[in-house]
């Protein structure tokens, strides 16, 4: 049958055991949704018990995962990219308990962004984006670690399910930037790592100063569907743990982001 948002919604639903209870309109640009009195994002969980893996400790973490769900589902399904929520017949949107209030003509960009404008990691220019030359930030909570990384690349960072990585697709092309860490059980050393990578990769160390344990590497692989990629890596040793930050690109673009791997991507603690 026709594929429509309530079905999604209810899949939402039957998935994560809260109420995505909403109605929603798509046009060719937009998709509009109006949130209802009962949905578990307004009402909270109201005696529900969510499925196994879908707890929350606050009101606020729990209307970021189904703000969040529900986005990336109707953009995932339909061809319209913005999604708009309103509230009880098209008023702003208000999560209890919280400071969010979403206004109904303005598309909502994702838990990461709103997070990161509110502690001043996104600068809004025009259109709600980042102004030229601005840097994003990723901020990793679980690790105190801070991502700072150019805003050619996307705010709204998602998981790979098979990875378990963060990524960030490139909103100019098909480049995606990838961030990760391991845990550095052997001890590691640079010196270590270099003699074990490709001996056709460029390296190189940040600052030319193999003392600083940061390393710039580049390669061309073949991806799972046999297309050859360039990937751009800066690399941070520490005694306990590899920090990975990656552009994978198209070949040709393998020099630019090379070049640019000490430049305009930093961590911080």
């Amino acid at each position: 049958g026709e594929l429509t948002p309530a079905l999604l919604a209810d899949a939402l639903g039957a998935l994560s055991g809260l109420d995505f209870a909403c109605s929603a309109a798509v046009s060719a640009d937009a998709i509009r949704v109006d949130w209802s009195l009962n949905s578990s994002l307004i009402a909270g969980l109201a005696g529900r018990s969510p499925n196994e893996g879908y707890s929350f400790a606050t009101a606020e973490t729990l209307a970021w995962f189904m703000l969040d769900s529900l986005a990336r589902t109707l953009q995932a399904n339909f061809p319209a990219r913005q999604v708009y929520f309103t509230m009880l017949g098209g008023n702003p949107l208000i999560i209890p308990d919280s400071i969010w209030k979403f206004e109904p003509n303005d598309p909502y960009k994702g838990s990461l962004y709103c997070l990161a404008e509110k502690e001043g990691g996104a600068a809004a220019g025009g259109g709600g984006g980042t102004g030229a030359g601005e840097a994003n930030r990723y901020i990793d909570r679980l690790n105190n670690l801070t991502l700072r990384y150019p805003s050619v690349f996307s705010l709204d960072g998602r998981v790979n399910p098979v990875s378990g990585r963060m990524e960030f697709p490139s909103r100019e092309d098909g480049a995606v930037l990838s961030f990760w860490l391991e845990d550095n059980e052997t001890g590691e050393t640079l010196q270590d790592f270099i003699r074990n990578l490709d001996p056709n990769a460029k390296i190189r160390w940040a600052y030319d100063n193999p003392a600083a344990n940061v390393l710039m590497l580049a390669e061309t692989t073949t991806d799972a569907g046999g297309q050859l990629r360039g990937r751009a890596y800066q690399i941070v040793i520490q005694s306990e743990r590899i920090i990975y930050i990656c552009v994978t690109c198209e070949p040709e673009r393998l020099d630019y982001w090379y070049d640019r791997m000490d430049v305009e991507f930093a961590v911080t603690e």
